[in-house]
């Protein structure tokens, strides 16, 4: 057998593990991101939305997708379904797997990134099961909650530049997908730095066109 074949052979018995790493608490996802976070929450004075067409909040874009009827169906700490401090509610889940009518939340960033972490959970009822589903084709089920919100950090191996997050409602009628804080990496100076050019180059051509 040459080292070809060898080599082969080996990937075929003991295949790749998956590309994603999860964690359950975050002091520990933190770390092993190493990078300086940027948390974002969904807190209005008022109930916000609906935002059929996405809430923009911090460069990070929210959607709420769904192939049926519920199609935009996206509120900021909507009245009913939101604590105290606020939530993002997104499309209502069907039971069984992703299908017509299924909807999920869509976070998708600013620049690609291979670190993010949710507060999330579904609306009222325990034992949905999580689902995440990255750009880069990694995922992560997670097991049915045992209360909401639940911590979900994650850490790939690859970049990606959004995240679909899912409710598998099992045998129930449905629910609903809620996102009560995001974690993502803070932009580099960097990129700040670039962003405040950018603005006031803007400002600098609206004052020579008011002339």
């Amino acid at each position: 057998m040459n080292k070809l074949a060898f080599t082969l052979t080996l990937i075929a018995a003991f295949p790749a593990t998956a590309a994603v790493v999860s964690y359950t608490d975050y002091a520990t996802w933190a770390s092993a991101a190493a990078t300086p976070i940027h948390t974002i929450t969904f807190n209005v004075a008022s109930p916000g939305g609906p935002y059929s067409s996405g809430l923009l909040v911090d460069g990070v874009l929210f959607e709420g997708i769904s192939a049926g009827p519920s199609n935009g169906y996206l509120y900021e700490n909507n009245f009913g379904y939101c604590s105290v401090s606020g939530c993002l509610v997104g499309p209502p889940t069907e039971a069984g797997l992703l299908g017509a009518t299924d909807g999920y939340l869509r976070t998708t960033l600013s620049s690609p990134a291979t670190a993010i972490a949710f507060d999330a959970g579904p609306y009222t009822t325990l034992g949905d099961i999580p689902v995440f589903r990255f750009s880069n084709g990694d995922s992560f089920v997670g097991l049915p909650f045992a209360s909401a919100p639940n911590f979900f950090g994650f850490i790939s191996d690859t970049p990606f530049t959004y995240v679909d997050y899912h409710v598998n409602a099992g045998t129930d009628d449905g629910d609903f997908t809620v996102l009560d804080t995001v974690y993502v990496p803070a932009p580099e100076p960097q990129t700040c730095l670039l962003v405040a050019a950018g603005l006031t180059l803007a400002a600098l051509k609206t004052r020579k066109s008011v002339r």
